[in-house]
């Protein structure tokens, strides 16, 4: 009978006591939503701006489209100073 005791274990010392805890102390709420749903939504458009920007710089210069030729009003950038 004292083995069967020893191998239970001891019980927690002092007892624990009932601690009342409110249900919304854990919770982030409406505005933890809030920012984490605008957090997602910056990171999707962020992704999306990155990829088309890589698929441009892939390309490169020459795959582009010239300029034309009769566009006397834009400089070259070439001409710079």
């Amino acid at each position: 009978m004292r083995l069967l005791a020893l191998l239970a274990g001891p019980s927690p010392s002092p007892a624990p006591t009932a601690v009342e805890v409110s249900a919304t102390l854990g919770s982030p709420g409406l505005l933890g939503f809030v920012v984490t749903f605008a957090v997602a939504v910056a990171l999707v458009l962020l992704a999306r701006s990155m990829a088309a920007h890589l698929r441009r710089a892939a390309r490169g210069p020459a795959d582009q489209d010239p300029p034309d030729a009769g566009d006397a009003d834009t400089p070259d950038r070439t001409d710079r100073p």
